[in-house]
């Protein structure tokens, strides 16, 4: 959906292929980008067709009426090509790729704008497939707050302050603060205290978290990425992530006890 004007230390901006329009970033008197929308550089227009084109053909098939209006040789507007998009994202057949340079802070804003558009909100979502531990089958969580409390962890941080952090993501249910959950992927039972909302390394503390939120909690035993925390009157296990066999592994550890702080 995006195309880079420029590569490396010369990338300078995007081309929106929805819009079909040209992005250009410049810094400020503050050294912070900013970015102004213009046209198309000459020398990318036919370049930004090719796509454009081949983005529409790819939306297009999503709506049966609007791909024989496309294949009559008429126009679809940006707003029909939006709705295409977003369907074809919720249903997982289309892969977005946009551009941007965190390094240079470029093209972050786009993205963020892109991700509250386009992608689908946890209550648009289908069911998510689990293991039912009490009869070893299959079953559908739902994402709702009247079903049992069902939570994925995707991250697992050392925290100076509050020890480890636990980032999970609920597929179901609500948890509030103060209250038991159960880790069904190592059979234990834990307390969680507090309850985070984080904002990069900021913690805001919340009451209780919702099927589709994500959160964070401190000092949960033995729990790791990957594990599943659930009602324990109502057990289920989320696959867990798979992970390719890295290439080179590297890991270091102080000289003395002395060191460890550094």
């Amino acid at each position: 959906v995006q195309l880079p004007i420029g590569k490396e230390e010369n990338f300078q901006g995007i081309v929106d292929l929805i819009k079909m329009e040209a992005i250009i970033y410049k810094k400020s008197g503050e050294g912070k980008p900013i970015f102004k929308e213009q046209e198309i550089p000459q020398d990318m227009k036919e370049e930004a067709e090719s796509y454009r084109k081949e983005l529409v053909e790819a939306v297009a098939e999503f709506d049966d009426e609007l791909l024989m209006k496309y294949l009559d040789g008429e126009t679809l507007i940006n707003q029909e090509i939006t709705s295409l998009l977003k369907q074809g994202i919720k249903e997982r057949k289309i892969v977005p790729i946009l551009c941007g340079s965190a390094a240079m802070n470029l093209g972050i804003e786009l993205l963020l704008d892109f991700i509250s558009e386009y992608l689908p909100s946890p209550s648009e979502m289908p069911s998510v497939v689990a293991k039912n531990v009490k009869t070893s089958s299959e079953e559908l969580i739902k994402n709702s707050i009247d079903s049992p409390f069902s939570a994925f962890v995707f991250k697992t941080v050392a925290d100076p302050y509050v020890g480890n952090l636990t980032y999970f993501r609920v597929y179901s249910g609500k948890l509030p603060e103060d209250s038991n959950i159960y880790n069904s992927s190592k059979n234990v039972d834990n307390k969680v205290g507090k309850i985070y909302k984080m904002q990069g390394k900021n913690q805001h503390s919340i009451s209780e978290v919702c099927a589709g939120d994500i959160a964070a909690v401190a000092k949960l035993k033995n729990t790791v990425t990957g594990d599943t925390l659930c009602d324990k009157d109502h057990p289920v296990l989320f696959e867990k992530t798979e992970y390719p066999e890295p290439i080179m592994m590297l890991a270091i550890s102080p000289k003395t006890k002395g060191d460890e702080d550094k």
